[in-house]
């Protein structure tokens, strides 16, 4: 789609741009391309690490991601990833349900 396409541009122009590879796997993951939303929010991570404001969302994604597509331990790490770097979440509870499901 339109999202895509305008944070894949911005991807080119700026490869080391973390924020903007965060956006184009949230446009990726919301189109169901799971395979380029796993690059872009692992790229996304690789440059800025876990300490940017959307880097929990990035794990909390990539866990449903992995999920979805049945690779359990992949999916435990980033889901106790996001719970790790973010304690008081508001879905923590739904979180903490997904890990035990997936356990």
């Amino acid at each position: 789609g339109p999202a895509i396409e305008a944070y894949t541009t911005s991807v080119r122009r700026a490869p080391h741009d973390a924020e903007a590879h965060y956006k184009l796997g949230e446009a990726c993951a919301d189109a169901e391309r799971r395979g380029p939303a796993v690059d872009a929010f692992k790229r996304a991570l690789q440059l800025a690490g876990d300490k940017a404001a959307w880097a929990p969302d990035a794990h909390r994604r990539l866990g449903f991601i992995h999920k979805e597509a049945g690779a359990r331990g992949a999916a435990v790490a980033e889901f106790r990833r996001y719970l790790e770097l973010r304690p008081a979440a508001p879905d923590r509870g739904e979180v903490e349900q997904q890990l035990r499901f997936l356990q």
